[in-house]
């Protein structure tokens, strides 16, 4: 088994972890009332739907029949491309103070979504063989084992008062630590994986690297799409863009695995989620660089205002 291989195997119990642990920790940080506030805001909810069950699908399977791909290849894009839903967006939007107890409902309810959708669309544009009983089945175990149950799990045992107290805080920085680690790891793949494996990975990027092209052109538009659908509040903006864009790849690894008997699949959605979390990180950093120089900009407008405003009234 080639390094790739290897660290990719890696990636794909890493990322089941960390999907885990986002949950559970997610489910610590809300409260019954938290979770009724989120449902309220139903319509930004349905734009989310919208681009992750429609749009983005839609520009996907656009870019899949404009560059030929290899059989594998294209089911490894497509299986990235009708996955959504992923808990990891939790830890991205958190470090953007973004509204965690929305953030976590959003993500579940997308899960559930792409439990319905992904199954019909890989049915009808896959281009290997495929079981849709099957993949139904594993997408839907994914969510109950990997999202819904550690986010009950947590649920429950935010009502511990040490468990808030006391236990919080490091089990966030072990959600944190992991995450770095899954990033150290993309990375990885990135860089030394497809030095060391040059000719493994030209199969998967192809002739002058299509694929991995269209992996960034989608999740640039799946960016766009959330943006644009976010409405004018900026952190909403965020929220969709990066919910949009972070694809459910651990899904996409999942059925690789289970479904298929070809090991270039598992592989080529490893090397996409890497270009697509390198993609989504980039632009967050971006995004958090802004909010800090507005916050900044608009607290030093404030306080060149307040002297102004107290030489005044004491004139007055």
């Amino acid at each position: 088994m080639t390094l790739v291989s290897d660290v990719g195997l890696v990636i794909h119990y890493l990322s089941w972890f960390v999907s885990i642990a986002s949950m559970f920790v997610a489910g610590i940080y809300l409260r019954p009332t938290d979770l009724k506030l989120a449902l309220r805001r139903y319509k930004l909810i349905t734009k989310a739907i919208l681009a992750n069950a429609l749009i983005i699908p839609l520009i996907g399977l656009a870019l899949f029949f404009t560059v030929p791909m290899s059989a594998a290849v294209s089911s490894a894009f497509l299986l990235v491309t009708f996955s959504f839903g992923v808990p990891l967006s939790v830890n991205f939007l958190k470090v953007l103070r973004a509204d965690v107890p929305f953030v976590t409902v959003l993500v579940f309810v997308l899960a559930l979504t792409t439990s319905i959708t992904m199954p019909l669309l890989l049915d009808l544009f896959l281009p290997v063989s495929f079981s849709i009983a099957r993949s139904f089945f594993i997408v839907l175990l994914y969510i109950i084992v990997f999202q819904l149950a550690p986010l009950l799990v947590g649920l429950a045992a935010g009502n511990s008062q040490f468990i808030r107290s006391k236990l919080l805080r490091p089990l966030a920085l072990v959600v944190l630590g992991s995450s770095a680690a899954l990033f150290s790891l993309i990375g990885l793949v990135a860089i030394v994986g497809i030095a060391l494996n040059w000719s493994t990975v030209l199969r998967i990027a192809g002739n002058g690297g299509g694929p991995i092209s269209l992996i960034v052109i989608l999740t640039i538009a799946s960016l766009g799409v959330g943006w644009i659908l976010g409405g004018p509040v900026l952190i909403d903006r965020e929220v969709l863009a990066v919910n949009s864009a972070l694809r459910n790849y651990p899904i996409g690894l999942l059925i690789a695995t289970s479904v298929f008997s070809n090991n270039v699949i598992a592989l080529a959605v490893a090397v996409f989620a890497a270009v697509m979390l390198l993609t989504v990180f980039v632009f967050s950093r971006i995004i958090s660089r802004t909010l800090k120089f507005i916050h900044g900009h608009s607290s030093q407008i404030k306080a060149t205002d307040q002297p102004a405003s107290g030489k005044f009234d004491q004139k007055t």
